[in-house]
């Protein structure tokens, strides 16, 4: 490595233009993409947390999404400040993780010139970092920005470290602002994780270290320290969820459809067709299926030309060039399958994004070996140097066009997310995102059919009951939607539309009622449903009136009774709970009602 500093100067920002330009050319179809999915709705359109400032707490101490594993509370906070400066404008959120793209551009431009002191080696890297399809998914998918914000800090993280390694006086400062930027990425993603084991291999590979200097270096343990603060602090949130483990043999399955998924991402970072999104690999059935061989075949034969083919064995004679490959296997290691991350039993998560972080890596021995080929071409007078320019500028045209297209793509979401279908119709994910998709574009009969499929597979699933229910009242099929919201039990961060859709929909049944009630107005049964519906939406007044026109007219409607205890129990009337809680025992018998009453009468005895 060159051991003089790679000054920070103005150049930084003509570099930034450069490549703003390129993403901007490319990705200017998307910025105009409205919110369209679920998880648009779930973490911007409906998330309360990031209206008010008092929603840090909950950003700080909750969960990403509904999973308890994800914990990325910067993320929300991006989206914090985007609502409270623009409110709800999609573009100015898909501005932004255009921006965080060309600033992940810029920090892999300065560390391979600085690992390299090759300006054009960098620029090109960055460059085709900024153009790639393959991160489309990344850039394009707005609540997708956790790997964005992880990126931008890891890679910046990392040039400073690299910064803090030459004497200078502000050594320590850039040292400091390195360990800032670990515990950023961090809090943006998992996959911060990955920077100490990155240094350790930069230290043993590049630097030439003992390994055993090497993982106890000095310089490594405050991000060690980090690193065992930010799993504490998890562990107090209770943001720690297990992972459903496998057997053996089935975890050794993933991890070889995984290998076979690698092959792919190879080949999708050299020729980047058939791109879609959200995909997904099906786990080899056993050890025997064709797929496993072929894989380890392929795999045989990479460590075959490593181990043998004289300029591979040359090239890794360079601590950069191993420091390169170690970069890729740390930061896939995640998604290894070693720690089962799984779409379902069947399925392991291939996921474009994925690739985001380990393409510097990728990207730069694409490059190198360009170089070395057309290098080597021109010694033996077989390619000139005009014709090589010439192959270097076709090739990214050829990836600018493919960006365009998937951009493009990206662009008319409902056939992206039916291609994604096509390709793996189990993908339940992507089946939710089309099912959201169609009731936004008032689609109600196509919606209703996707969720409720969805809702057949899981019926425990919360948002896939809130969709159906969603699409039938959409549709007026209002008792079958009321049907559905009412076998919804934790509706988790759902919670604000949940509420919403129910209100309208219950404001729906209590009109029907209301007018039916000015002919049968002596229908018990009818005072009853509607109390039920005021009930639902909180209204306790008119429940309470509602039910005992109820009584009214069935002195021993044992659900009215019932459900009057319930409400003065609230309300903390505990006399009138108590006499209606001994009414409805006396009114019949149903061992569900039967039961809460006498616990509560229990308690009222236990604390008068």
């Amino acid at each position: 490595m060159n051991k003089h500093s790679v000054p920070f100067h103005q150049s930084s920002l003509c570099v930034f233009l450069l490549l703003f330009v390129l993403g901007l050319s490319l990705y200017r179809l998307t910025l105009f993409t409205p919110f369209k999915t679920m998880d648009d709705y779930v973490s911007i359109v409906h998330n309360q947390d990031i209206r008010h400032l008092s929603g840090l707490k909950n950003i700080f101490t909750k969960c990403f999404f509904d999973a308890n594993v994800f914990y990325r509370p910067l993320v929300a906070v991006s989206f914090m400040i985007e609502y409270h400066l623009f409110g709800l404008n999609p573009f100015v959120y898909n501005f932004t993780n255009l921006l965080l793209h060309v600033l992940s551009a810029l920090g892999i431009y300065w560390v391979i010139r600085q690992l390299w002191n090759n300006t054009m080696l960098a620029l090109c890297v960055a460059a085709l970092f900024v153009i790639h399809p393959i991160h489309a998914e990344a850039v394009a998918n707005i609540p997708g920005r956790s790997i964005l914000l992880c990126a931008v800090f890891f890679f910046w993280s990392f040039y400073w470290f690299l910064l803090s390694r030459q004497e200078n006086q502000r050594k320590t400062l850039v040292y400091a602002g390195s360990l800032v930027f670990f515990v950023l990425s961090l809090l943006s993603k998992e996959s911060g994780a990955m920077l100490p084991f990155v240094l350790i291999s930069y230290l043993l590979f590049v630097e030439k270290k003992p390994l055993i200097r090497c993982l106890g270096a000095k310089e490594i343990v405050p991000y060690y320290a980090a690193l065992v603060l930010y799993a504490v602090i998890r562990q107090k949130l209770g943001l720690t969820s297990a992972f459903q483990w496998y057997p053996l043999t089935e975890n050794i399955l993933a991890v070889l459809t995984f290998l076979q998924e690698f092959l792919i991402y190879l080949w999708h970072a050299l020729c980047p067709l058939e791109l879609y999104y959200d995909r997904s690999a099906r786990v080899f059935e056993h050890l025997m299926s064709p797929g496993v061989w072929i894989t380890l075949m392929i795999w045989a034969g990479f460590i075959t030309a490593a181990l043998c083919y004289r300029p591979i064995k040359e090239a890794l004679r360079d601590g950069k060039n191993i420091f390169l490959v170690s970069w890729v296997v740390i930061n896939f290691f995640p998604v290894a399958q070693f720690v089962p991350i799984r779409v379902s039993r069947d399925y392991i998560s291939a996921a474009d994004h994925f690739m985001y972080i380990p393409s510097l890596a990728v990207f730069t021995v694409f490059v190198l070996f360009f170089r070395w080929s057309m290098h080597h071409l021109q010694q033996r007078g077989v390619l000139q140097s005009s014709s090589a320019k010439i192959l270097g500028a076709a090739f990214y045209l050829f990836i600018f066009l493919m960006g365009l297209q998937q951009n493009f793509y990206n662009r008319q979401q409902l056939a992206m997310y039916k291609e994604s279908l096509k390709h793996n119709p189990n993908n339940n994910r992507v089946r939710s995102t089309l099912a959201t998709a169609y009731g936004i574009s008032n689609l109600p009969e196509k919606a209703e059919k996707e969720f409720r499929q969805l809702a057949d597979e899981e019926p425990w699933n919360a948002k896939y009951r809130i969709g159906l229910a969603t699409a039938l009242a959409a549709q007026d099929k209002v008792w079958e939607s009321f049907e559905q919201y009412a076998q919804v039990r934790d509706p988790g961060n759902l919670k604000e539309l949940y509420k919403g859709n129910l209100k309208i929909l219950c404001n729906k049944i209590i009109a029907y009622y209301n007018t039916r009630s000015q002919t049968d107005a002596q229908n018990a049964q009818l005072f009853y449903s509607l109390g039920v519906m005021y009930f639902m939406i909180e209204q306790w007044d008119n429940a309470v009136a509602a039910f005992q026109r109820a009584i009214e007219f069935n002195p021993q409607y044992k659900g009215a009774l019932h459900n009057l205890a319930v409400i003065y129990d609230m309300q903390e009337k505990h006399g009138l709970a108590k006499e209606y809680f001994d009414r409805s025992l006396a009114a019949g018998s149903d061992e569900r009602l039967d039961r809460v009453a006498h616990q509560r009468l229990k308690f009222f005895e236990e604390h008068p």
